[in-house]
């Protein structure tokens, strides 16, 4: 009589894991999908900063036609003292009497206290990060602060509390009328007995039709750091588009080579028939 039993073959046992070269397809499949999913999705964080970006800049844009639909027209855009500075909201001047420094609001900055600039956080593009363009950037040490809102200056009766820093914006004005600069430590440069106010010949925001008014920060570093490949641009007729680098890069290189102060005709030069510099880069064919 035969043994039965010794002649049954084990039952099959269940494989409780992956082998190696299964494992190793596996993680080769999902290293495969890394690599081509981060590509697209790092296009797509560009992409959506830059379209808020552009309705920040649609947003400032409103508010600049709310104040010229009171100031006949005028709208409050060029530079102070030079053509690199047209986005200065706060202009720090001088000695107020022995008080301490004092400035004023200037350029697109007169919207605030005309009570438009009611979102201030606007006025800075979302892929900024430095702390010399970002909004409201403060510090432990106020002198490593950075538009600091609302601005001001200390113990100034008519704006308490508020800072002595140099107020900025991400966006830049069309650098087409000079409202002064009054740097220095004089005391004769006070809100009192010479006020720093907005120039009587404004621009028609009518009279510019398809010209930029409104830009971000013409520097090839800012351009590469916020959308790496050209920058957000709004006209005076209130349309806005993307415009690439290579429009405005010749210019651009050039007018940032020179040491500050830069050469303001590179930023733009409207002596002529023909406008030039970046700005004219920048507006409608």
């Amino acid at each position: 009589m035969s043994d039965f039993t010794s002649n049954r073959r084990p039952p099959n046992r269940v494989r409780s894991g992956f082998t190696l070269v299964e494992l190793l397809v596996v993680i080769g499949i999902i290293a495969a999908l890394i690599a081509i999913l981060l590509p697209v999705l790092n296009r797509a964080r560009i992409a959506a900063v830059r379209v808020k970006c552009l309705s920040n800049m649609r947003q400032c844009y409103t508010e600049l036609l709310m104040y010229s639909n009171q100031s006949r027209g005028m709208v409050p855009i060029g530079y102070t003292g030079f053509k690199s500075q047209s986005n200065i909201l706060w202009d720090v001047y001088g000695s107020d009497g022995g008080t301490g420094v004092w400035g004023t609001f200037s350029l697109m900055g007169v919207l605030y206290p005309a009570h438009f600039m009611r979102s201030p956080q606007v006025w800075y593009c979302p892929g900024e990060l430095t702390g010399t363009q970002s909004f409201n950037y403060k510090t432990s040490d106020v002198t490593a602060s950075w538009n600091l809102w609302p601005p001001g200056n200390y113990g100034n009766p008519g704006y308490p509390g508020f800072s002595n820093k140099i107020s900025c914006s991400a966006y830049s004005s069309r650098p087409i009328v000079d409202w002064g600069y009054g740097g220095g430590s004089s005391p004769s440069h006070s809100p009192t007995n010479n006020p720093i106010l907005p120039p009587s010949k404004l621009p028609r925001i009518e009279r510019l039709k398809g010209l930029a008014i409104l830009a971000e920060a013409p520097n090839v570093t800012s351009v590469v750091r916020r959308h790496r490949d050209g920058m957000n641009v709004i006209y005076a007729d209130g349309s806005g588009h993307f415009v690439n680098l290579s429009r405005f890069k010749n210019n651009s290189v050039a007018a940032y080579a020179s040491s500050w102060p830069y050469t303001s005709s590179l930023f733009l030069n409207s002596v002529g028939t023909t406008n030039t510099g970046i700005w004219a880069d920048l507006d409608k064919d």
